[in-house]
């Protein structure tokens, strides 16, 4: 069955052409959507946009699961703006626990820069929480840009949550399309470690290119002085070290 992604609300993207929407607020479009899916037998496997911040509580999400309940999405994404560790842990525990109770799944995202931006801190999240029904999204773009290069296989699959079946799937199709390759490690040939291969390199770089536009064109709900004061924060966030 085809999956798709979405959040609820649209990105500022109208100047590409795409029109503004709100599944939360427009109930008929929730209702074409869900005939629009049952038609062509689409599911949305990942519902965006649930994430952690600073003076909010994820209790206010309750409205908003409660529509990705309705659209049946399978699982949702989310992350951290907190900077507090152990307030993102537990708000994260929240989140899982509401998510749970309307049959949906929780995916975290691994952010660099942000609380949860490492693969130890996303190993203690997920012990934190402790639910089966948690799991770690892998995104090729932050894990690269993150420095992290050659991983083994093995440790792919605990982290992601996923069998080694499933990932050894995935594994076959990005290396049928020439993205990855598996070398088996030289002191161990029982260890598979895998590598961008130098499409994958094009690949990700042109897929960041995009990911780049796509961010300028949200910039321009900003004025100058207000798009220089992203910058800054932003910065600052990234400066500082996770305790």
């Amino acid at each position: 069955m085809p999956v798709i992604s979405t959040g609820l609300i649209s990105a500022p993207l109208e100047s590409l052409g795409y029109r503004s929407f709100s599944l939360k607020d427009d109930v008929r479009l929730r209702q074409n959507l869900r005939t629009a899916m049952d038609d062509r037998g689409v599911s949305i496997s990942l519902g965006e946009g649930m994430v952690i911040v600073p003076h909010a509580d994820v209790s206010d999400l309750r409205a908003d699961l409660d529509v990705m309940a309705e659209l049946k999405v399978a699982q949702i994404n989310t992350l951290s703006f907190d900077r507090d560790r152990i307030r993102t842990f537990d708000q994260l525990a929240m989140l899982t626990e509401m998510a749970a109770e309307r049959d949906i799944g929780t995916t975290l995202e691994l952010a660099p820069g942000m609380t949860i931006g490492d693969p130890a801190t996303v190993v203690a999240a997920i012990a934190h929480v402790g639910r089966p029904d948690l799991r770690l999204t892998v995104d090729t773009m932050h894990w690269a840009r993150s420095g992290y290069g050659a991983a083994e296989l093995r440790d792919v699959a605990r982290l992601s949550g996923a069998s080694r079946a499933a990932v050894s799937s995935a594994l076959n199709t990005l290396e049928r399309d020439g993205l990855v390759s598996r070398i088996r490690d030289s002191a161990d040939r029982r260890l598979v470690r895998l590598q961008l291969t130098e499409h994958g390199r094009s690949a990700l770089h042109e897929a960041m290119r995009e990911q780049a536009g796509r961010e300028r064109e949200w910039l321009v709900a900003l004025a100058p002085a207000e798009q220089q004061q992203l910058s800054v924060l932003l910065a600052a966030l990234a400066d500082q070290k996770v305790p």
